[in-house]
């Protein structure tokens, strides 16, 4: 039995629908899968007025970060994967480092990381979506942006990580994998 951490954030509830989904073949086969929601500590309201989204809408332009709720106590077991879908984009580069970084401690020696994002190629001209992303990050955050393949190997094996690939994936994500 394998043991597989979903990290994720959700504000309509959506997104656990979306990953229980992609995780049954896991849980049919017998492994243990624990999601965990990054979850801030005063929630916002879902179906949002239009006076909660304003009164929320400066904060969240301006990026000024949330108070989170600690993580659970399953959060800290040994995984053998742990997959972080499309989160690093928005914290940028520090936090995102510090996702790969806690991503690492949370594997066991062999277990693996799985990232699903927008990448751009190492020149940065295309392909379309991803740039496009990047500008919608840049536009709308103080620190997301996309980031390229050779930074998230770079990222990757100076956490520790010894075995960075990429899976082919349909377009516009792309899937890499880290073995610890």
């Amino acid at each position: 039995m394998k043991k597989i951490l979903i990290l994720y954030y959700s504000q309509s509830g959506q997104q656990l629908n979306i990953l229980q989904t992609l995780a049954r073949p896991f849980i049919s086969a017998g492994h243990k899968v624990h999601f965990e929601e990054i979850q801030p500590q005063e929630k916002f309201p879902f179906p949002w007025s239009a006076f909660d989204f304003f009164n929320a809408f400066p904060e969240t332009f301006g990026q000024k970060p949330l108070a989170l709720k600690s993580p659970s106590a399953q959060a800290s077991d040994a995984y053998d994967l742990v997959i972080l879908g499309h989160i690093i984009h928005s914290e940028g580069e520090k936090h995102g480092k510090e996702l790969l970084r806690k991503s690492y401690a949370a594997l066991r020696p062999g277990g693996k990381l799985l990232i699903g994002e927008y990448v751009p190629n190492d020149a940065r001209t295309g392909p379309a979506m991803p740039l496009l992303f990047g500008l919608n990050m840049l536009l709308q955050t103080e620190v997301g942006a996309v980031f390229t393949l050779r930074e998230y190997r770079d990222w990757l094996k100076g956490e520790g990580f010894h075995k960075v690939v990429t899976v082919p994936v349909p377009p516009p994500s792309t899937v890499i994998i880290a073995t610890k």
